[in-house]
Parts: C-alpha cells; sequence; structure tokens
C-alpha cells in the first residue's frame, strides 16, 4: 500500500513541478488523450502483496504481474494476440 500512496504522490509532485502546458504540446496531449489506453483492467491481490493488470497493444493484450512488496519491473505472464481473443479483467 506504501508503495502505491508513493506512486501517487510521485505523480502529483511531477505534474507540480511541470508548470504549465505549453501551446505546442496541446497538439500530443490530446493525440495521447484519444489513444489506447496503457492499463486497461487491474486487480489488487487478496494480501496487497501483487497487482495484475492488463496492458492493450496493437497486437492484443497482455497480462502482467507486480510485486508491490519486492518492487521491480512487472512480469509478463501471457500475451493473447487479436486473433485469439482477449483478456477481459483481472479477478
Amino acid at each position: 500500500m506504501r508503495f502505491l500512496v508513493g506512486v501517487v504522490l510521485s505523480c502529483l509532485a511531477f505534474g507540480a513541478a511541470t508548470g504549465p502546458v505549453r501551446a505546442d504540446d496541446v497538439a500530443a496531449l490530446a493525440q495521447k488523450f484519444g489513444a489506447m489506453p496503457v492499463v486497461e483492467t487491474i486487480s489488487l491481490a487478496p494480501d496487497a502483496s501483487k497487482i495484475a493488470f492488463t496492458s492493450v497493444v496493437e497486437a492484443g493484450t497482455i497480462l502482467f504481474v507486480a510485486d508491490v512488496v519486492t518492487g521491480g519491473p512487472p512480469r509478463r505472464i501471457m500475451t493473447f494476440a487479436r486473433t485469439e481473443g482477449t483478456i477481459d479483467g483481472c479477478q
């Protein structure tokens, strides 16, 4: 839980430190706003030690697991090509 709070506070601090948005950044921000989400679904393990999330890419859907306790990069668990189907959620 402390990890998640740290991530949120870091994001808020970064956003506050960047200042106002320049006019030339508006087009880039608008394009990102309309882009596919990086994280589509997310679920916290019952003991709050891991987070599972799906990410949609052009080729399909990827399921990742991140260890909240030890940290480190998320591990790719499985990938579904668009032709094989989709992952509808994390439970």
